[in-house]
């Protein structure tokens, strides 16, 4: 995958077959309310939240319990919140814009998790709108957190203890507060690009220290309003 990344960063190879992918959802009942998706450059692909048709929210709500019908308002409220660019879209939008960037059964997806829950859950709600065959199953996704915690527990910090695994703290530790995505976590499409930053310290750090590229950090730490800026 790593090799992937690479080839597509150098153009070698078509930007649709690798991509970052993270959701809002409630993991349990697998109900996904957002959705976030970037580039092996970093650039947003999608940034939406989820229309359900009638009878799969109801299939989807029903006999649910008290726990999981408040971890989905919380879930709600908390994505209400968000400013999307592509606002809400149901399955059949969010597959033919999938199917308009080239993503395919042969595409790899990239995760923060440390298992394959993202795309599983976003194959089987387009699946269960009766879209398919628009993901790849899971052999094609890989949860970086798996990699980069092969580094965290080498270098374990002064008082003996690894570095966290979340997203949100691991990026603020690394990237800096002054990050443009610093602080912005739970957006689906900001955890997305969050993923893809870590993943280039990553492979930058894989390299022998004689062979990293001067000032490279300092690249990856964009100051506030410089994505925007570029965009």
């Amino acid at each position: 995958m790593f090799d992937l990344f690479l080839s597509i960063q150098a153009g070698k190879t078509d930007e649709s077959e690798l991509s970052f992918l993270d959701l809002e959802f409630n993991p349990s009942t697998k109900r996904v309310f957002e959705i976030g998706m970037c580039d092996a450059k970093g650039n947003i692909t999608l940034d939406c939240r989820t229309r359900y048709r009638p009878e799969t929210y109801a299939a989807n709500t029903t006999g649910r319990s008290v726990a999981n019908a408040h971890m989905d308002l919380l879930i709600h409220r908390s994505t209400m919140r968000h400013c999307c660019k592509d606002a809400r879209m149901s399955a059949r939008h969010v597959a033919d814009r999938l199917r308009e960037q080239g993503v395919s059964l042969k595409t790899w997806f990239v995760t923060w998790h440390t298992s394959t829950i993202d795309l599983s859950a976003l194959r089987g709600w387009l699946e269960s709108e009766g879209e398919f065959d628009v993901l790849p199953d899971n052999s094609k996704c890989s949860p970086v957190l798996t990699h980069i915690r092969r580094n965290l527990r080498a270098a374990p910090g002064d008082d003996g203890r690894t570095l966290p695994g979340a997203l949100a703290i691991l990026f603020s530790l690394i990237m800096g507060s002054q990050h443009e995505l610093a602080g912005k976590s739970h957006h689906a499409a900001v955890d997305a690009q969050q993923a893809y930053y870590l993943t280039e310290v990553y492979l930058v750090q894989c390299r022998r220290p004689a062979d990293r590229p001067e000032g490279w950090l300092k690249h990856l730490q964009k100051p506030r309003g410089s994505l925007s800026r570029q965009q």
